[in-house]
């Protein structure tokens, strides 16, 4: 990154921070901090959650379906949220020629360097309780130095190659304001700039863009900026730091962009203190939980018809998201933080393992073969639930090391089509017979 480059990232960061800084303050202690204890993640001096303020022991709960809602916490993006959602919003705006170019930009050493300096996620307390990614809550400076970066030298590829900035603006703009147009990073006309900040306003804030100051700020002493559509203008159309670059690293950087926020609701029925949330915000929340991913076309234009309609409805777009491939990718994420395979150590020879056994893929094997099981009883078996994962009698060993400890045949895995014959599954025999998860030969590993 060249010095230039660095003196306008930190005047955008400083321009960012002017604007958004005080609310992603209040919104990182005061509400995911803060507020944890309402969810238990705040620990005990022994190490165990907390769940004294629900009114319940440690040890057991029972659920009340008629119980009003809790305190609820405004969560921010984990770092491959965050990652991803930078992924979609920058490729919905380039052409399929131009995806190679993008995939070379994020596995670039520069890139590449950005994304390994995240923080980890997900912790372990004192004893043993896993915290997982999306419940890890800490925000730190070396956190969001990570995300101004990356949201930075992703708008910098955008703007580098002038065809690509073009189709970028054309494609969010969605508007003939730009594109009878041969665009620079800044000069556009205002209809052209202010298309552009309505339509990549939807997808980067998870909402439209305000457009009518806020009666909150109506008599602050700048109300002409006020609401999204003045005050990123003020952003494009900066003497010194302006243009599209520095437009794209806002907007990214803004609170609705890496919190999912609950904040735009409406009072619910005879309440003064329950929310219920905006159409919007179901949408962000029903994305990042089944695909660790922004709302796409299909579920915004849901919300906006207020999940009305054949195919709109919340069921509609749960069944559609549950059949995404990324929904998979998300549950196999969360399996693997659940079985926590990074606490296994490498395994050593042992009188007890096979003659010339490769302990490194048995390892690797061994832990598929449970993850293999969580997926089946997830997405692929009719009606499967929990219980099922633990008490199956069926195996997924895929490879010779792990079966033969099992005594049975290789189970042959998915169809070409992506199918699972149910014929095909292999089960245990009744002279070695296991049941479930905890009694697989990767959750025996030690």
């Amino acid at each position: 990154m060249s010095h230039e480059e660095l003196k306008k990232m930190n005047r955008v960061f400083k321009r960012s921070i002017k604007k958004w800084g005080a609310l992603s303050i209040f919104l990182g202690l005061n509400l995911l901090g803060f507020n944890n204890c309402a969810r238990g993640f705040f620990t005990t001096v022994d190490g165990q959650g907390d769940f004294s303020s629900l009114g319940m022991a440690d040890e057991a709960f029972t659920c009340n379906v008629n119980a009003p809602p809790i305190a609820d916490n405004v969560l921010r993006l984990t770092g491959r949220q965050y990652q991803n959602t930078l992924k979609t919003i920058i490729a919905y705006g380039l052409t399929a020629a131009d995806a190679p170019n993008l995939a070379t930009f994020f596995a670039s050493n520069s890139v590449s360097s950005i994304i390994s300096s995240f923080p980890n996620e997900g912790f372990y307390g004192k004893g043993n309780g896993l915290v997982y990614d999306t419940a890890d809550q800490r925000i730190t400076q070396s956190f969001q130095n990570s995300q101004f970066q990356l949201a930075f030298v992703a708008a910098e590829f955008v703007i580098s190659d002038s065809a690509r900035m073009n189709t970028f603006v054309k494609n969010y703009a969605n508007s003939v304001t730009c594109n009878s147009l041969t665009l620079a990073n800044t000069g556009a006309p205002k209809a052209c700039y202010d298309d552009f900040i309505k339509g990549f306003g939807v997808m980067v804030l998870h909402r439209p863009v305000e457009t009518v100051n806020n009666p909150i700020d109506a008599s602050s002493s700048n109300p002409a900026a006020a609401n999204d559509l003045a005050f990123y203008e003020s952003i494009y159309t900066d003497a010194s730091n302006g243009g599209f670059d520095s437009l794209i690293t806002a907007m990214i950087m803004s609170p609705d962009s890496l919190f999912m926020n609950q904040i735009k609701g409406t009072l619910a029925p005879s309440s003064t203190t329950l929310v219920k949330l905006s159409n919007y915000e179901v949408a962000t929340k029903l994305s990042y939980y089944y695909t660790n991913s922004p709302p796409d076309n299909i579920l915004l234009a849901a919300a906006a018809t207020s999940f009305n309609g054949s195919g709109n409805t919340i069921a509609d777009q749960s069944n559609r998201l549950f059949t995404d491939s990324r929904t998979r990718s998300r549950f196999e994420d969360f399996y693997t933080q659940w079985i926590r395979p990074d606490a296994i150590p490498p395994l050593s020879s042992s009188s007890n393992a096979p003659s010339g056994m490769d302990l490194v893929a048995y390892r690797t094997n061994a832990i598929q073969e449970m993850l293999d099981l969580t997926e089946f009883y997830t997405f692929d078996a009719p009606n499967g639930k929990v219980a099922d994962i633990a008490s199956s009698p069926i195996s997924f060993a895929k490879t010779a090391d792990v079966a033969n400890i099992y005594g049975v045949d290789l189970w042959q895995g998915k169809s070409n089509d992506g199918t699972i014959d149910p014929s095909k599954l292999v089960r245990f025999p009744a002279s070695a017979p296991r049941a479930g998860l905890f009694t697989r030969a990767g959750y025996a590993l030690s």
